[in-house]
């Protein structure tokens, strides 16, 4: 590939990339997501209503990477089902935006 077809190449793919608008998580989505789904288990203010259940409010399990929540969330971990089929990619991202942005601020 010439210099001259690299550079347009590379113009192109930013041009794609600047006008493709970009989805962040929605924290307030994800705070409806979480209170329809996760909520009667790890309480409205995440201090974990059932034995073993993670308390957010301390921030036990919000220090894993994004990827390791959307795993745990969506296959299941120990007592908690797995939300695969139920919550689509978007709705997990968004609860897990809700946690890492309004979790402790009650």
């Amino acid at each position: 590939m010439s210099m001259t077809g690299l550079k347009s190449l590379v113009w192109a793919l930013l041009i794609a990339l600047v006008s493709t608008p970009l989805l962040a998580a929605d924290p307030n989505e994800g705070r409806r997501v979480y209170n329809e789904q996760c909520a009667y288990c790890h309480g409205v203010d995440g201090n974990g209503e059932l034995p073993g259940m993670p308390n957010f409010q301390r921030g036990e399990r919000l220090m894993q990477a994004d990827q390791s929540l959307f795993r745990a969330i969506s296959d299941g971990r120990g007592s908690m089902p797995s939300f695969d089929g139920l919550l689509d990619e978007r709705e997990i991202l968004d609860v897990i935006a809700y946690l890492r942005t309004f979790m402790g601020q009650y």
